[in-house]
């Protein structure tokens, strides 16, 4: 399953400067240019936690520069691929439908 990078907003941080840190953690990525897609949520249950209600905002950017080594999170492994192959993988509907929306 693959995944767009992002994660959670910190105290007193917008979504724009939370999806440009989240870009350089998971990624090593330098971005700009953000424009704003939407949002979009996604139902699911997890076993330890019950039926959950996540919740996504979605920007498509420019990468200006990227460098691995400025990756910050483990366990996290970047694959560039086509937005066509991650359409037809197993990730979660709420980014597929981010990834239809930036492809527009």
């Amino acid at each position: 399953t693959f995944h767009l990078p992002g994660g959670g907003i910190d105290f007193n941080e917008d979504s724009q400067s939370a999806v440009v840190r989240e870009a350089q953690e998971e990624a090593g990525c330098e971005i700009e240019n953000l424009r704003f897609l939407g949002k979009a949520n996604q139902f699911f249950s997890k076993t330890d936690m019950g039926p959950l209600n996540k919740l996504g905002t979605f920007y498509k950017a420019r990468m200006t520069h990227i460098d691995p080594s400025k990756r910050i999170e483990a366990g996290h492994e970047v694959y560039w691929i086509t937005p066509g192959d991650f359409l037809d993988s197993s990730s979660s509907d709420f980014q597929k439908w981010a990834v239809k929306k930036a492809v527009e």
